[in-house]
């Protein structure tokens, strides 16, 4: 009996809670509506996917899909302001009424905006800043910017976009890296001395290469680990004046990455492939039809099947990706890449995953999780200056190493490496009131590369083998606090419309680094192997730990919201300081006016902002610089002992690069031309030198003491016009242009006359003295040759739409004012062969009484007894096509209901090159390292050149 009663109950009170559903519904309905619409632009009429759409006031918010369309649901009844946002384009709003059960519909045309000066701007401030209250250039690419373009790294999204910005690849091999530079050379540490600092979400990541592919003539960079398509702006600010809150290490400049984030309500689900092959076209020189024999081998042992070295590599990408959530927005991606190279068995696999999220506890307190993780497997094969290298066995012909010029022989060897790479961040953000701001940002970088280099048992140059295995581990961890006061001030003179901006903040960086290498030789017979299968064995063990720490104050004033001036600096301690050095001091002065908000102004002017910076950064001295080191040995009867390895400089402290840059930024004719000037000087004092001291005090090595000055002076130029608009086709053309020149001012005691007054990155050799002469040898002499950095560079990138959704752009480069060395000629020559020389060389090893038949210059360059580097140093100028993309966004009437948007796209990468003089790939170099010298950057030697790319790509959204 109770049982029943409780049945009945139970039945009763689910049926009352069920009434309770069905009667709030209508009241619900009652109480709200909806708001819907498209996004287009104002000139082409083409769909916005992508622009952000939220209620005034409130929360509220969703993104267009690509289509363009937008819903907002459960919005309340009544009168609300929609506003829409979309970088590159003018905020707009409208106010909309909504009632009770109904859908209002608000469309939106935004016109473009090339120069937002309400752009928010983070890197380089103490918080966020809009574009016009700084006094810098910021240098912004955004995820519309990387859409359309065929991208297998990270380092392919920088190429040719800001005025001032570098890359150059070190060669063709699968997951090579890159050296990136801003703003040319402003040290004498070498080319790694001026690599920026690279921010992901806020948290610092090491940037240096992965060891040890000597073998391989290249390294794998940690920027590639990245994957592209999560990316939703980058931002680049290029020296001292810029970057003096980043303190010390940021006189190279600052890269700072964004991913992307949720939010806009329901999940949008996206998913994305993209196929296609890498190939190689003719190598070296025009003359020689076979390409130095990698193109067609047909006559040599060992050569494949198809008659050449060289393969079609077949690249595959899938992408996934969800994001949305009102109340905590999300976003979570997959990638899967597979790069297969131009030669068998070289590749390379990547698989990344991301997970970002925020939630708000409370009003005004936000926390935003930011975590990466990727894999990357490579398979190398031997390259460049390397007696067991493929392409300079092969490129030699005849005159090559192998065993019975079969140089398959080399691909016995295995070159492997994997990398992990994870990054973690917490980022939070309290507005205790609308006046001031707090924010903290806690994060990891950590990193680990496992190395194998194994020689079979067998293996033609060593026929016992051996096997190394590196294994190499940063533990990165950033952390810095913000925190800002904003106020009105009323000063009698001046009205009410005097603000200020009082912040502060301090930072804290602690890098970890530790490796462990192993090496075993000399096996007993073959299979599989262990490093202690070897009968010699040895391994080495090293680690490092730096670590640095600073504070910053800064106060900007702002008047009638178009003048601002900024006062700030920076006070910085570093480990690797001298103990008598103490803190090192950097300051800081910007004004910014836009003058175009003067009712004076012309109105087909609209924009016009003067800028000014002046500021100071540093870089670090190496580890150890400042401490008395000892290196362990076995003296008499193998008794342990100790040697003096560095003495030490108590005194020594970071290099000061100090920094004055001005221009403007302008937009005319409603925004159809933008127009971006930068002039920078830099001058770098306390540079670092080894001094050498004299052997009696026990030791030979020089010490690190801060000794040299060196200026660098340059300007930037961006300017972007949309030449034809119309609702049928628009085609819009933009550049890039930069010019800098560096130079050795002075050295201090250390006295190089050669280097006064030239580029940092010299380099000198041998010219001939003596070029028209006849029957004579050439007479060398040591002179300047020229400098391996580009001065001059520019991009274009021009950007044709029809109909709104068939788009044809592309992007080209030039870098010139540089010199290349031809290390495969003069190598080749030396063995009597190579095509362009072959009439001379087969004359003079005749018959050397040939040699009357030409002159000096010729001998120079082209005998086999006389070549040299200097006569084979040429310009090194080159314009390359970097991308070329054309993509399609399929009607909506063509596409499935259930798919918010198609694009199909056609990709081309690297299509084309020209060179001034230089007859090999240009931009071909070894692995330079953090003191590889310019010599590296600047010498071709045997190096595979960088392929050509195609894709053709489908992007679905849901």
């Amino acid at each position: 009996m109770r049982s029943r009663t409780t049945v009945r109950n139970g039945i009763g009170m689910l049926a009352s809670v069920l009434l309770l559903f069905l009667t709030t519904l209508p009241l619900a309905a009652q109480t709200t509506g909806q708001v819907a619409g498209r996004i287009t632009n104002a000139n082409t009429g083409e769909p916005l996917g992508g622009a952000q759409i939220v209620i005034q006031g409130t929360t509220a918010g969703t993104m267009a899909n690509p289509q363009g369309r937008y819903l907002l649901l459960n919005v309340p009844v009544g009168t609300h302001t929609i506003e829409v946002t979309r970088l590159g384009f003018a905020l707009q709003s409208m106010q909309v009424t909504v009632g009770a059960g109904e859908t209002a519909v608000a469309d939106f045309a935004l016109r473009t905006e090339a120069i937002n000066l309400d752009e928010l701007v983070v890197t380089g401030t103490a918080g966020s800043a809009r574009r016009r209250e700084i006094g810098n250039t910021v240098g912004v690419i955004t995820s519309d910017d990387l859409e359309a373009q065929p991208i297998t790294s990270v380092t392919d999204v920088l190429q040719g976009r800001t005025a001032g910005l570098t890359v150059t690849s070190m060669g063709g091999n699968a997951g090579s890296g890159s050296e990136i530079m801003l703003r040319g050379v402003n040290t004498l540490g070498g080319p790694g001395g001026n690599r920026p600092l690279i921010y992901v979400d806020g948290v610092r990541m090491e940037t240096s290469y992965y060891g040890d592919s000597g073998e391989a003539n290249t390294r794998a960079g940690s920027f590639d680990n990245l994957d592209p398509n999560t990316i939703e702006r980058i931002e680049i600010i290029k020296g001292a004046a810029a970057t003096t809150l980043y303190g010390t290490e940021a006189a190279g400049g600052v890269i700072q990455v964004f991913t992307k984030s949720g939010g806009g309500g329901a999940a949008r689900w996206t998913f994305s492939t993209s196929q296609g092959f890498s190939e190689i076209g003719h190598v070296g020189p025009k003359e020689d039809p076979t390409g130095l024999h990698m193109n067609d081998c047909s006559m040599d042992p060992g050569c494949p099947e198809s008659g050449s070295w060289l393969r079609k590599g077949y690249v595959q990408q899938y992408d996934f990706a969800v994001q949305g959530g009102t109340d905590v927005p999300y976003f979570f991606s997959a990638n899967v890449e597979d790069q297969r190279g131009n030669i068998e068995p070289q590749g390379a696999t990547t698989m990344s995953l991301r997970g970002n999220f925020r939630f708000e506890p409370f009003n005004g307190f936000s926390i935003r999780s930011n975590n990466m993780f990727t894999r990357r497997d490579i398979t190398f094969v031997p390259d460049g200056n390397n007696a067991e290298g493929l392409i300079l066995n092969v490129m030699r012909w005849e005159r090559d190493y192998s065993p019975g010029h079969d140089d398959s022989a080399v691909l016995g060897m295995n070159l492997r490496q994997q990398i992990d790479h994870f990054i973690t961040g917490i980022n939070i953000q309290w507005s205790p009131s609308a006046s001031m701001n707090h924010r903290l940002n806690v994060g990891l970088d950590y990193q680990s590369a496992d190395y194998t280099e194994e020689r079979p048992w067998g293996f033609f140059y060593k026929p016992e083998g051996d096997r190394q295995n590196d294994l190499e581990l940063d533990r990165n961890i950033t952390a810095d606090y913000a925190g800002s006061w904003t106020t009105d001030l009323r000063v009698p003179f001046l009205g009410s419309d005097l603000s200020s901006n009082l912040s502060w903040g301090a930072q804290y960086y602690d890098e970890f680094s530790w490796g462990v290498y192993g090496f075993g030789e000399n096996f007993a017979g073959p299979g599989e192997k262990l490093v202690e299968s070897g009968t010699y064995t040895e391994a080495n063990e090293s680690w490092v730990r730096t670590a640095s720490g600073g504070f910053f104050l800064q106060e900007q004033f702002g008047w009638n919201d178009r003048f601002f001036v900024t006062l700030g600096a920076r006070w910085d301690g570093f480990s690797t300081f001298g103990e008598n050095f103490g803190l090192a001091f950097y300051p800081k002065a910007q004004a910014a006016y836009t003058i175009s908000d003067h009712n004076f102004w012309p109105g087909w002017w609209e924009t016009m902002k003067l800028r000014f910076a002046l500021g100071e950064s540093g870089r670090a001295p190496a580890p150890f610089a400042s401490n008395r080191t000892w290196t362990a040995d076995a003296g008499d009867d193998g008794q342990p002992g100790l040697i003096l390895s560095e003495l030490g400089n108590e005194d020594v402290g970071p290099e000061r690069t100090r920094e004055i840059e001005g221009g403007f930024e302008a937009s005319l004719f409603e925004g159809r031309l933008s127009l971006d000037f930068t002039y920078f000087h830099q001058q770098t004092r306390d540079a670092l030198l080894r001094l050498d001291r004299p052997a009696s005090i026990g030791t030979e090595q020089a010490i690190l003491t801060n000794l040299g000055k060196v200026e660098n002076v340059g300007f930037e130029f961006t300017a972007n016009a949309s030449l034809v608009t119309t609702s049928d086709i628009s085609f819009d053309l933009g550049g890039t242009f930069y010019h800098g020149n560096d130079e050795v001012v002075s050295l201090g005691p250390v006295t190089d006359e050669r280097l006064q007054g030239r580029p940092v990155s010299a380099l000198f050799g041998d010219c001939v003295t003596n070029p028209d002469a006849m029957d004579e040898r050439p007479n060398f002499e040591d002179c300047y040759l020229g400098t391996p950095r580009p001065t001059t560079t520019f991009g274009i990138t021009p950007r044709l739409t029809f109909f709104g959704n068939l788009t044809l752009e592309g992007l080209g480069e030039y870098q010139g004012g540089h010199i290349k060395q031809n290390g495969t000629a003069r190598q080749n020559i030396r063995r009597r062969f190579y095509a362009p020389c072959q009439d001379v060389i087969d004359a003079v090893y005749a018959d050397r009484a040939n040699e009357a038949n030409y002159t000096a210059a010729e001998l120079a360059k082209c005998s086999y007894r006389d070549a040299n580097y200097g006569p084979w140093t040429m310009a090194g100028d080159f314009f390359r096509i970097r991308s070329l993309a054309l993509s399609y966004r399929m009607p909506e009437s063509l596409i499935p209901s259930s798919i918010s948007g198609m694009t199909l796209r056609l990709q081309g990468r690297n299509l084309w090159y020209w060179t001034k003089e230089y007859n090999h790939d240009p931009e071909t170099h070894g692995y330079t390292g953090p003191t590889g010298g310019w010599y590296s950057t600047s010498r071709e030697y045997y190096g595979l050149p960088i392929p050509r790319v195609f894709m053709f790509s489908a992007t679905v959204n849901f």
